[in-house]
């Protein structure tokens, strides 16, 4: 988690449950990102709950805001760039899926294979 104010305020690793505690109690309206990926429409729309501003950024549109050669890629510098990138502003965000959007896709996964071509890639992408 990286949080900022005009300068960093908070930058420290929160589990998910004390994260959303900690931004329950964030005012209306604070502006939270997320990198995009397969769970952060969940939080997005949990976090829009609470009243908060919850914006999606794809990870393509972070990556220039690594710092170069800092060190590898961390949880920390990932923060720090979504919170930089967020910031930015002509940043183009991911819109959030309603619920109903996830649960299509759901939908689709247990449809079954049109020919046997189709089997193994199925089965393949649905175990994990």
């Amino acid at each position: 988690m990286h949080a900022v104010d005009a300068r960093v305020v908070v930058a420290k690793a929160l589990a998910a449950d004390k994260f959303a505690a900690w931004c329950a109690e964030l005012p209306p309206g604070c502006l939270v990102a997320l990198e995009a990926c397969g769970g952060a429409h969940h939080w997005a729309r949990k976090l829009r709950g609470y009243g908060l501003d919850a914006r999606l950024i794809a990870g393509h549109f972070v990556t220039p805001y690594r710092m170069a050669g800092k060190g590898r890629k961390n949880g920390a510098a990932d923060a720090a760039a979504i919170c930089e990138a967020a910031t930015r502003p002509h940043m183009r965000f991911v819109p959030v899926k309603p619920p109903a959007q996830t649960l299509l896709a759901s939908h689709q996964l247990r449809k079954p294979p049109d020919s046997l071509t189709q089997l193994i890639p199925a089965c393949l992408g649905t175990t994990v």
